[in-house]
Parts: structure tokens; C-alpha cells; sequence
């Protein structure tokens, strides 16, 4: 973080691109929202370097007809979530409260677990090599993520492949991560990509929010929708 940087209220998302998992009606494949195409686009399997892991709620919040999300924290059990939508012009609280307190009526109400992972992109026909995205899973494919080793995560990780999944009736795809090397010019490029990503994110925390916090797997996790 630069000697500048310490003055401005709010620094530059450093993520070019949100992209999510399709796992329903057999998918199997990430997606991204496209300005131009108007809608999602299917994007290939890509390799990427982990920077920053972070947990949020997102979905469409049917009561007020829109989509609603929270802030992203490092510990569900000592970090609050407060979930917003927006109203008109203007951005309005819905509910805040600790995840286990609000999880069972934000699900009701729509809004699901997501586990987010800001990354930087070295293997990828659609993406640039460096760019930095953001990767949201959700159900199943937020338990293939947590199942992914730490140790598998310091170098770069890939999306090696797809599993079918089935709760009742329900059939859906799965992601399957690995581990794999990454090159010394991709792991210098990463540690500058992790400096902008963590002072961007500093910069979002409330001031009495941890620095950081151990990783937490959601204990209800198993009960989200599969895709």
C-alpha cells in the first residue's frame, strides 16, 4: 500500500470480473455477466492464484424485487454481515446480524452462503493472464472449494473438472479443483496483485473488524441449495 493511498476514503476494486459457478440443469460450466452480450456468458475452465478468500450473502431478495448482498468478512463467528439492496438511487440495509443468527431467514428470504475468492488469472482462453477476478461459489461447488487443501492453494489452482451431483430428484454438476505449480514470473505478478486486493479490501473493513481471521466452513453448509 502506497504512502498515498492512506488518504483515500475508498480505494479502486481491483476485480475486473465477478465470475460464478452454473451447476443447475446439468451446466457445469463458469459464467460471468457480460456488458456488452447484455447477459451471462459461459467462460472455459481457467487456472488462477488465490489471493484473498473472503464469505458474503448474496441472491435476489424477492421481497423488494431486486438483488441483495453483504459485505464480505474473514470469520462468520466473529464478524458481523449486514445485507443490503438497492432502493431507487439509494442503497438500504435489510438485515445485519451474525450469520448464524440471520442464515435461516436470509435463506427464506432468498439470500445464500457464498464463499468469495478474489484470484488472479494465469491460464484462461477468455481471461488476460494477470487480470484479477472474483470468483463466488455457493452450495455444492462452495463444498468442493473448502475441500481443496491449503497446501494446494500457495501455488496455483485449477478447475480440473466436473462431478454429477444428486439430491433427491435434483441432478447438478460439481467443480473439482487441484492444486498445480505456478511459474516464478506468475508468482511475483500474484504478490503484487495480492497487495492492491488486500489494501482494497482494508480499505471497505470497519475500523474494529479483525485484520485477518481464520478460515470458517459455514456448519450448515450441506443444507444449501446444490448449485
Amino acid at each position: 500500500m502506497g504512502r498515498k493511498d492512506q488518504f483515500e476514503d475508498k480505494l479502486t476494486n481491483p476485480s475486473s470480473l465477478t465470475i460464478e459457478w452454473a451447476g443447475g440443469n446439468d451446466a457445469g460450466h463458469l459464467k460471468a455477466y457480460d456488458k456488452e452480450a447484455g447477459g451471462k456468458i459461459k467462460l472455459a475452465p481457467l487456472t488462477f492464484v488465490v489471493l484473498k478468500e473472503k464469505n458474503c450473502l448474496d441472491g435476489f431478495l424477492a421481497a423488494k424485487g431486486c438483488g441483495a448482498w453483504s459485505n464480505e468478512i474473514s470469520n462468520l463467528k466473529t464478524e458481523s454481515l449486514t445485507v443490503m439492496f438497492k432502493d431507487g438511487d439509494s442503497y438500504k440495509p435489510y438485515k445485519t446480524g451474525m450469520y448464524a443468527d440471520i442464515v435461516e431467514e436470509m435463506k427464506s428470504a432468498g439470500i445464500k452462503y457464498h464463499k468469495v475468492i478474489y484470484a488472479m488469472v494465469v491460464d484462461s482462453p477468455d481471461i488476460e493472464t494477470g487480470k484479477v477476478v472474483r470468483l463466488m461459489l455457493k452450495g455444492a461447488a462452495a463444498s468442493s472449494w473448502f475441500n481443496l487443501k491449503a497446501e494446494d492453494k500457495k501455488g496455483a489452482v485449477a478447475l480440473s473438472g466436473v462431478e454429477d451431483g444428486q439430491t433427491g430428484a435434483v441432478r447438478y454438476k460439481i467443480p473439482v479443483f487441484s492444486g498445480v505449480a505456478v511459474s516464478e514470473e506468475d508468482d511475483a505478478q500474484a504478490e503484487v496483485a495480492y497487495e492492491k486486493v488486500d489494501a482494497y479490501l482494508k480499505s471497505r473493513k470497519p475500523v474494529d473488524a479483525p485484520v485477518e481471521a481464520p478460515e470458517q466452513v459455514p456448519d450448515d453448509l450441506d443444507n444449501e441449495v446444490p448449485f
